[in-house]
């Protein structure tokens, strides 16, 4: 037992004077402040005793009454109301992050218990202490000496540096694993691909260590039910099944191509030119919207778009569509069976020959996205027939088709719809206008 509670205790009658054990108390009790109370005003020495140590701000500062001159920084010391001296012993492990390792000029006004640590080339206060940890304290910029492994939060990069042989470096270094060591479901959602042999066995296969399958349709064995999933040996002689996340990715061997998991259509698609959506309007006839205007789309231009001021004859069996990713290649495909009348010969405009463009728009864009001129063969006769002088039918009839392929510009709702500009075959303004549609067929693929 210790002396001061010996001397307390009485011995004959097995009780202890207060007026002693109070200060033997007193000295082994640890002195606890509320986090709002200044340890400055504390009184450390009553009837005698001292605290041997203090705790404040979640910190431990202990005794030590042969330091008369330190004085006090609320981080590292306090000294107290009566001038007694409390120490940090651990004041290396106490700082856990720094707010900075690149700032080299100790900062103009930093507040207590803010910390670096101190880059090469670092000036002033810093200049010699290149790799230490700088604590500012009431007494100025106390220096910590890093211990081989020590780590620290770096709070301006929201990154872990640990200190090296070689200095502060972020991260935990390299790690070596036993081949096999980390099973495969620890490693799902890494990003890397997954290479299989192939998606179509059936029944299972010497189960070696190492391959990996994609189960096939109606398996059977120590396969069945699992079709679709990922069956791995892990541990030669069993099998061990994943079920795949949406959008895993994995490399089929045999196919030699990748093949992604759709959640939506429980399948395995090919990543070789796959389409993930596809949307279509088929009808027989329907609403459409008459030539209209005076200002005609000629001469025809590679670069130079259609636009909706010119004549064109509308489709308005439209399309909305709503891209998966920016950027997806979107397929417009349009057929239809046209009937094809002569416009008035009230077009102020002296052009030359040029058979109609079909165009695809998107609401309400002024510019075609993509347009492609009618096959000029179906026109043949009617350019003879003007060559010669002779009077042009009435009507006549064709088959056009186009396709557009267009980089979805956002992942947006959008309306697309198709129309066929006028096509003037003479100088005296008179030419072919579209006049009716039918048996259309207007589809969007949008690829993987």
């Amino acid at each position: 037992m210790d002396s001061d509670f010996k001397t307390a205790l009485n011995e004959a009658t097995k009780d202890y004077d207060p007026d002693l054990l109070r200060p033997a108390l007193v000295r082994r009790t640890m002195y606890t402040f509320a986090l709002a109370e200044d340890p400055e005003t504390f009184v450390a020495l009553v009837n005698g005793a001292i605290p041997n140590a203090i705790a404040w701000n979640n910190t431990i500062f202990w005794l030590d009454e042969a330091d008369t001159t330190t004085a006090h920084d609320g981080v590292t010391v306090i000294r107290t109301f009566d001038d007694y001296c409390y120490k940090v012993e651990d004041i290396d492990m106490r700082t856990r992050s720094v707010l900075s390792a690149a700032t080299t000029a100790p900062p103009v006004s930093p507040a207590e218990g803010d910390a670096y640590i101190v880059p090469a080339g670092a000036t002033g206060a810093w200049s010699s202490h290149q790799d230490d940890i700088a604590v500012y304290t009431a007494r100025g910029w106390v220096f910590q000496v890093p211990v081989l492994g020590r780590q620290m939060q770096v709070e301006d990069t929201n990154g872990m540096m640990r200190y090296s042989a070689t200095g502060w470096v972020y991260g935990y270094g390299s790690q070596a694993f036993d081949a096999d060591s980390v099973p495969y479901s620890a490693s799902l959602g890494w990003g890397d691909r997954l290479i299989v042999e192939n998606q179509g066995t059936t029944i299972p296969p010497t189960a070696t260590k190492g391959l990996r399958y994609i189960v096939g349709a109606a398996a059977t064995g120590a396969w069945a039910g699992q079709d679709k999933k990922i069956a791995i040996c892990q541990v030669a002689g069993a099998w061990v099944f994943y079920t795949p996340e949406d959008g895993l990715v994995v490399f089929d061997k045999q196919l030699q191509s990748d093949y992604r998991w759709s959640s939506a259509s429980s399948t395995w698609i090919s990543g070789a030119g796959s389409w993930v959506a596809r949307q279509s309007v088929s009808t027989a006839s329907g609403s459409t919207t008459a030539p209209t205007g005076t200002t005609v789309y000629n001469p025809y231009s590679s670069s130079t778009a259609p636009t909706t001021s010119q004549r064109r004859f509308i489709d308005t069996a439209t399309i909305s569509h709503t891209a998966k990713k920016t950027g997806a290649v979107l397929r417009f495909e349009f057929s239809a069976d046209a009937v094809m009348a002569w416009a008035a010969a009230s077009l102020s405009v002296s052009l030359t020959t040029m058979p109609p463009v079909i165009a695809l728009y998107r609401d309400p864009v002024a510019n075609a996205l993509e347009w492609e001129m009618v096959a000029t063969a179906p026109f043949d006769s009617v350019l003879v027939a003007l060559a010669n002088t002779l009077s042009p039918p009435a009507t006549m009839y064709a088959r056009i088709a186009a396709r557009f392929e267009y980089a979805a510009p956002d992942t947006s709702a959008h309306t697309y719809r198709i129309a066929v500009h006028t096509g003037v075959v003479n100088n005296s303004a008179s030419g072919l206008d579209v006049s009716a549609l039918t048996r259309r067929l207007f589809t969007v693929q949008e690829a993987a």
